[in-house]
């Protein structure tokens, strides 16, 4: 059995909960990365941060 990891990007649709994001489908994400292994996922997080800001 292959396991993969999924990491989607929300919107923060409640402006005064600065720490709520929605939890999107992945054909609803601003982004959306499949990896093999969870450390994959750091990287694309620190990319998409430094393309699409902080939210």
């Amino acid at each position: 059995m292959t396991m993969r990891w999924l990491m989607a990007l929300g919107e923060r649709t409640r402006p005064e909960t600065p720490t709520y994001a929605e939890c999107p489908g992945p054909n609803e994400a601003r982004a959306v990365a499949l990896v093999d292994d969870c450390g994959q996922l750091f990287p694309i997080l620190l990319a998409w941060r430094r393309a699409l800001g902080r939210g």
